[in-house]
């Protein structure tokens, strides 16, 4: 069972101010009237005591609340599961192409799984391997196992759907619970008893887990561990909402009510890449509720040659081509005005430095002073050097990670200009620099420098070369089954 232990944060009080009952929060700052309920609620917080010993029923109203309250600061919590009180039964979808190497380790792991055999079906689905991976993986597979294969190549997506779509032995309708797992990942032995668990909450549809790099050896393996796009980092919570910390929930780690999954049609065929973030952002549009809870963990066996490790990034980022058009408010950022700023200070140092970096500072400035004098209610409770540093905190975040953003989009384009203008190198320069930091920071990456920036300055690259190629075949009208493919 997901436990939730929910308390304020150190910078958050609560205050009763006449006949109003707030909620005041210094970092980031925040004022807050709360009515009876929510008072109460709040008040009866600490004690370390999971949500669901002294708040009952649960509601969904009483959930989106306090997890709205995490996301902006003002509240902290604890996630922790307890062993299941049931074991429904679960059908593990594992998509595979020619790595039967990969794939034996993967069954491997899931004949280690601490779960009833008898409630697991696992269904492999081979995706076009010239020859059959069943012959080669002959007697690895546990327990209950059905051979799915796919005449031609089709990528996950399609792969995943064939096994949804066709029905189990003897007219059984599908176990309740669809787990996902790729063929070059390894789960340990609590994986699906880790994962069934936290979907004993009701509010939930949908869970996954942290994915780690299965190999550590040499810096690219290492920054791959630490970086990849598949690892979601190490705090828990809601996901998949446009204002969750965590955005989706990669496939290669993920368990889906059934009952979800058909609402929402499986897959998206077609889909090579970027299949799992159309998957999550369907449900969550659809109502249903996913959580990232990261002990549930998974090796992945990632691409830790410079080619293939450029060429996948290149292609994740084609995908997003898509994704933006498919879904552009995702991909809206609040603060453009400090885009613009990045890119006056660039060519403000054809001039000078020094003129390049006041247009930048000038507009972050602008900004802090706007957030300061625009907070509104709740403003005199707050002094003039709390509404400033917050304003500063604002522009400072923002202006961090409009360079992630805009050395991720562009950082192939802006190479040349910048071979043909030297002067702009020392602003192009820092941009990247400062992107660098944010990402770094914003995920509170734990490598060294010396192994971080290398694999953060590649990375970029081949994801801008992507955005760029992604970009024009969006004007071409390729379709998304021709823009991700592989």
């Amino acid at each position: 069972m997901l436990e939730r232990i929910y308390r304020l944060s150190p910078q958050t009080r609560l205050e009763q101010i006449g006949s109003k009952r707030v909620l005041i929060c210094t970092h980031p700052l925040q004022y807050v009237e709360l009515n009876e309920a929510a008072w109460a609620l709040l008040s009866a917080l600490g004690a370390g005591r999971p949500l669901h010993d002294w708040v009952r029923p649960i509601s969904k109203p009483i959930l989106e609340f306090l997890e709205d309250k995490v996301g902006s600061g003002a509240l902290e919590c604890d996630y922790r599961v307890t062993p299941p009180t049931s074991h429904p039964p679960v059908e593990v979808i594992v998509p595979a192409y020619r790595d039967s190497a990969g794939l034996a380790r993967c069954l491997a792991g899931l004949a280690r799984q601490d779960y009833p055999a008898q409630c697991v079906w696992v269904t492999i689905v081979d995706d076009g391997t010239p020859t059959p991976l069943e012959a080669r993986c002959e007697g690895l597979a546990p327990g209950r196992v059905r051979w799915l294969r796919l005449e031609q190549n089709q990528g996950p997506a399609d792969a995943r759907n064939a096994a949804l779509r066709t029905a189990p032995p003897a007219g059984n309708p599908g176990p309740p619970l669809c787990a996902f797992i790729d063929s070059d990942c390894a789960p340990p032995s609590d994986w699906l008893s880790t994962l069934v668990s936290v979907l004993e909450d009701p509010h939930l549809d949908a869970a996954g887990g942290q994915v780690v790099g299965l190999h550590r050896a040499g810096w690219l393996a290492r920054y791959e561990h630490a970086c990849s796009s598949l690892n979601r980092g190490s705090q828990g919570g809601p996901a998949g909402g446009a204002a969750h910390r965590v955005a989706y929930l990669p496939t290669c780690n993920l368990m889906v009510r059934r009952r979800a999954l058909e609402a929402v049609g499986g897959f998206r065929d077609g889909l090579r890449l970027g299949e799992d973030v159309d998957l999550n952002w369907r449900l969550q549009a659809a109502g249903f509720r996913s959580f990232y809870y990261p002990p549930a963990r998974v090796a992945h066996a990632h691409r830790t040659r410079p080619w293939a490790f450029c060429q996948r990034r290149r292609l994740y980022a084609r995908s997003e081509a898509w994704l933006r058009a498919r879904y552009p408010t995702r991909f809206q950022h609040g603060l453009r005005p400090l885009r613009w700023a990045l890119g006056l200070g660039m060519l403000g140092c054809l001039h000078s430095i020094a003129l390049g970096g006041l247009l930048v500072a000038g507009a972050a400035g602008a900004e802090a002073l706007w957030h300061r004098w625009r907070f509104g209610t709740g403003a005199g409770h707050f002094t003039r050097r709390e509404r400033l540093l917050a304003g500063l905190r604002r522009a400072g975040a923002g202006l961090a990670q409009e360079s992630r953003v805009l050395v991720r989009a562009g950082l192939v384009l802006a190479l040349p200009v910048v071979a043909l203008v030297p002067d702009l190198a020392p602003g192009a320069g820092a941009i990247v620099l400062v992107g660098a930091w944010a990402e770094r920071a914003a995920r509170r990456i734990p490598l060294p420098w010396i192994e971080f920036l290398p694999g953060h300055l590649l990375d970029t690259l081949a994801y801008s070369v992507g955005r760029v190629e992604g970009a024009l075949w969006a004007l071409l009208g390729r379709t998304e089954r021709t823009v991700t493919r592989a």
